[in-house]
């Protein structure tokens, strides 16, 4: 417990002591001059707090030695007084300190006051630490002097061609100076400044290496180019020299500025596509060492370039029923184009011009959706696919193509008896990251005609599908059957306008194949089950040639026919033949008019 009462007493004494010696100051000196013959005349200011009763101001003198020794020469008895002349031989090098005194409790001398002489030394040069542009006005910022008889400074601009100040900052620890009056935007503002003495006519000496702002201008610009050239001035005189000119862009989507460049050069180009835009820029100083910068005025105007037609999308491509491809064209409404074409290809690339429409002339009002070109310069949708796109030419005679969107081309055969197989390309159309697009079905359509007498929905992913029962065997004509694909899907173009829409094939039609039908084997055993060998003929063409002939193992021809009718039933001369395996011939002409030759073997069963 005694040891905690200690404890407690020394904190608190210590605690006394930092409060005497915060409120405890010295005189601030700034002034020791000659006033005549053996006389030398000090000024200084009261001190700012006082812990207790004032005693005196000490004033201590060294004759001719800065290091002393030091000799008490006079006390000042008045809390007031601020000058004194005082009478000493050989002022040549006179060097004097001042100290408080007071009873705080007891006597107490302030610590020493800053070392003053009489000498016609003048203040160095004031080294500038930067200056940079605020939203206030430009900040002016310098390192203090450390020679005591500095009381202030004075600022000098070019705005008056540094004949006169335009601010006087009292404090030598002063540091900072907001020039309100400067305006930023309308070129650089260089700053000098000198210290200031008040008990001498010597002041300093004017900066020899002033600072300035950084003024940022546009230089140049293209319409047509959409592309903007800043230039501005260098940064000069900073004591640690450039590390880089950093060059920053708002625009109105922007949260804050965004870097664009970083650079030693005082030039910059920015393209910019938007027209009437807010569009900011700045740049940023960055001295070596890191972390301290100047930052230049704030060029804030609207954008005046050529709207790029950027918007124009390609909405539709889709086959007509007369095997024509019709293309559906949003253009842009606020890009400034004059005219546009369709380009179409056999791949994604190497696209070549099919249409154009030139609105060098008026049109009122410009399409608010979509126009339509038919695409008939030779397509043949029903025989192969193709890509297309758009390319819009703005008022400068640049072009801007769309992204391509590729026709659907449907195919069909017959792969067995009766069931067709269906096959077709997905219909594709690249987009942006301001666009939508999305196929959410297939419809496979059986057609008569124009009409959908049949439709199928299936899955986005399904490109090919095997129609069962399709033909009528039992007729003698050929039956053509038709088929469409359509696929259905979502668009989204770049103004955020949604479409739900539906695109087509080509319209394919299939017919089936004729074909021949020899059994493998037969059994002519008079029980009237298979009794001949006979061909089965599907879509024959009628009263056209047919010969139907039997070979036995060694070569020999057993049986010959021209009858579509007839059949071998297993005899050759009268004589019935063996069981074995027989060898056949069969030729005829189908009903679309080609002959056909078949060959197999058959065997005869006893």
């Amino acid at each position: 417990m005694r040891n905690f009462f200690k404890y407690i007493i020394i904190c608190s004494l210590c605690l006394v002591f930092n409060l005497v010696k915060s409120q405890n100051l010295p005189p601030y000196l700034y002034c020791v001059r000659d006033g005549g013959p053996n006389t030398v005349v000090l000024n200084w200011q009261k001190p700012t707090a006082f812990c207790g009763t004032f005693i005196s101001y000490d004033i201590y003198v060294s004759n001719g030695k800065k290091a002393g020794p030091y000799v008490l020469t006079n006390s000042v008895a008045n809390v007031n007084q601020t000058n004194i002349n005082l009478n000493i031989p050989n002022t040549d090098s006179v060097f004097v300190y001042m100290v408080t005194v007071q009873n705080c409790g007891g006597i107490v001398t302030s610590s020493p006051s800053d070392t003053c002489d009489n000498s016609k030394e003048r203040p160095p040069v004031v080294p500038f630490d930067k200056v940079s542009v605020t939203p206030a006005g430009v900040e002016v910022r310098w390192i203090p002097s450390t020679f005591p008889e500095v009381t202030g400074y004075l600022l000098f601009s070019n705005a008056n061609n540094f004949s006169t100040p335009i601010a006087t900052i009292n404090g030598r620890s002063s540091n900072f100076y907001l020039d309100a009056s400067a305006d930023p935007n309308i070129g650089p503002h260089t700053y000098k400044i000198r210290a200031l003495v008040d008990c001498d006519t010597l002041q300093g000496a004017v900066s020899t290496a002033p600072h300035n702002t950084v003024f940022i201008d546009v230089d140049s610009y293209s319409r047509c180019d959409r592309e903007y050239k800043f230039s501005w001035n260098s940064y000069n005189n900073h004591l640690k020299g450039i590390y880089r000119y950093v060059f920053y862009q708002k625009r109105p989507t922007d949260t804050g500025f965004v870097l664009v460049t970083s650079t030693l050069d005082t030039v910059a180009t920015l393209s910019t596509p938007n027209d009437k835009e807010d569009l900011c820029v700045k740049i940023d100083v960055v001295f070596n060492g890191g972390g301290d910068k100047s930052i230049s005025n704030i060029l804030c105007f609207k954008t005046d370039v050529t709207p790029a037609p950027v918007r124009a999308f390609l909405k539709r491509v889709t086959v007509e029923l007369d095997n024509t491809v019709r293309l559906e064209y949003g253009p842009d409404t606020i890009g400034d184009w004059k005219r546009y074409f369709a380009q179409r290809s056999l791949t994604s690339d190497n696209f070549k011009q099919i249409g154009t429409a030139d609105i060098t002339g008026t049109i009122i009002p410009l399409p608010k959706d979509y126009v339509v070109l038919q695409d008939i310069n030779d397509a043949k949708p029903q025989d192969e696919d193709y890509y297309y796109r758009f390319i819009t030419i703005d008022s400068c005679d640049k072009e801007y193509p769309t992204f391509f969107a590729r026709s659907i081309h449907l195919e069909g055969e017959e792969t067995k008896n009766n069931t067709i197989r269906l096959n077709w390309n997905p219909y594709e159309m690249t987009t942006t990251t301001n666009q939508y697009f999305d196929v959410s079905a297939y419809y496979l359509m059986r057609m008569e005609g124009n009409k959908v007498v049949d439709s199928i929905q299936l899955a986005d992913n399904v490109i090919e599908y095997e129609y069962p029962n399709v033909f009528n065997p039992n007729v003698d004509t050929i039956q053509e059957v038709c088929f469409r694909v359509a696929a259905r899907y979502t668009l989204k173009n770049y103004v955020g306008t949604t479409y739900l829409l539906f695109t087509y094939s080509n319209v394919t039609c299939v017919k089936p194949k004729p074909k021949a039908f020899v059994p493998n084997a037969f059994t002519p055993n008079g029980d009237n089950l298979n009794e001949f060998l006979k061909p089965n003929l599907v879509y024959p063409m009628k009263n056209a040639p047919y010969e139907f002939r039997v070979f036995n193992r060694w070569g020999q021809q057993v049986y010959s026919t021209e009858n579509i009718r007839e059949g071998w039933d297993g005899e050759f001369e009268g004589k019935q033949q063996p069981t074995d395996t027989y060898i056949w011939f069969l030729r005829f002409t189908g009903a679309d008019g080609i002959e056909q030759i078949r060959k197999g073997v058959s065997t005869l069963i006893r």
